[in-house]
């Protein structure tokens, strides 16, 4: 592997994974223990915080039997360690390599006139499998990115007693879903309101206790309905960020649902073909990938909808893409210069000079830069 070249002096101590990566590791069933996370955390320095993330997971995925179809981006650091030109010729025909099957990858998606978007939720339906079959495990929360498809796939995925329940929830609503459904399984997108109310919050815990039948108590004046009820059903929250509260955390199953943008794009095609939507309008969208998880974290199957939008009234839509994404047209061009820098300089100081003398930015800009595209973790130091 790549890593096995680097020359870096190696710590007498053993380093713990972080709470991200042993999740990861539990999502893909594999024991974190055989995976040298010592050897990973020395190497950390030398990649930008995507870089970094992708040698993680090829470390874990070595101990898997998945198989991802991933592009493997060469640090500058590492070839600075690698004298024999042969070896450096070798490592770009890799990555050009990758960056090919990639592309034969959504060519295939696009020439297929049949969708295939569900095959990208299958981990995600192992989850729903274990809340369904077994009894001491009665809630799940899938905390993914907004607009891609979460509660279209649950909704379809369940199709039995389901009772679905988003936007503003009061404590009586609650209530009178568990105690009208006893048996049902209640998928509640967007359970903000419900965090955000005492009474409300107090009846999800008790709902979503880890015991096969469960008394939901409430006291109220205002309402003439028994003061408990017993629930047998399961509960899903679908929502777009992390749980806060850690009694709710410890008795759920969570299932983060966070794809890449390679993964992103591809499923991007997929929901084209459902929608009738022109292949070129993602094709356009995939042109931003250099802008990393800035990019990423903004496109869902909503961007495709709108742009199609334009697309059909607007011959100029390809001009509106960043604006319709959510990026201004001053802050892409700082993004673009922070890219052009990046590729131009392999020294980090030439590559902070030249963005100064340009801009007439400050240094920790240039770093905050450069974090919201992935290029390189934070920057600590305080500036004035």
């Amino acid at each position: 592997m790549i890593l096995d070249r680097l020359k870096l002096k190696r710590l007498n101590r053993v380093i713990e994974p972080n709470q991200y990566w042993k999740n990861k590791c539990n999502e893909l069933n594999i024991d974190g223990q055989k995976i040298d996370w010592t050897s990973l955390q020395q190497q950390e320095r030398d990649y930008s915080k995507q870089e970094f993330k992708n040698v993680v997971l090829e470390e874990i995925k070595k101990h898997s039997n998945i198989i991802l179809a991933t592009i493997e981006k060469i640090p500058k650091q590492e070839l600075e360690y690698i004298t024999q030109e042969a070896e450096q010729k070798e490592l770009l025909e890799q990555e050009q390599k990758a960056e090919q099957r990639e592309l034969e990858l959504i060519e295939q998606i696009k020439q297929s006139k049949t969708p295939e978007l569900d095959k990208y939720y299958k981990d995600l339906d192992i989850y729903l499998k274990v809340l369904e079959n077994t009894p001491t495990i009665t809630a799940c929360v899938i905390i993914g990115d907004a607009g891609i498809g979460k509660s279209t796939y649950i909704k379809k995925r369940f199709k039995g007693d389901t009772i679905l329940l988003s936007g503003h929830l009061t404590a009586k609503e609650l209530y009178l879903t568990y105690l009208e459904h006893p048996n049902s399984h209640i998928i509640i997108d967007d359970p903000s309101s419900i965090y955000a109310n005492v009474d409300s919050l107090g009846l999800l815990l008790q709902a979503t206790q880890t015991e096969p039948i469960r008394t939901i108590h409430w006291h109220t004046s205002t309402l003439k309905v028994p003061k408990k009820t017993t629930f047998f059903g399961k509960t899903t929250l679908i929502q777009n960020y992390d749980l806060k509260d850690l009694m709710l955390e410890n008795r759920c199953l969570i299932k983060y649902l966070h794809f890449e943008f390679d993964t992103k794009i591809k499923m991007l095609y997929e929901f084209a073909k459902i929608i009738n939507c022109p292949m070129e309008i993602v094709d356009e969208v995939s042109k931003f990938r250099n802008y990393g998880e800035i990019i990423n974290r903004k496109i869902s199957f909503r961007t495709i909808q709108k742009l199609f939008a334009f697309y059909n009234n607007d011959k100029g839509w390809k001009g509106k893409i960043l604006e319709i994404i959510g990026i201004k047209e001053d802050k892409s061009k700082i993004y673009d210069l922070v890219l052009e820098l990046d590729k131009k300089y392999i020294s980090i100081k030439d590559m902070e000079e030249d963005f100064i003398k340009q801009t007439k930015m400050s240094r920790a800009q240039f770093y905050l830069l450069r974090n919201e595209l992935g290029l390189t973790r934070i920057y600590t130091k305080k500036f004035k």
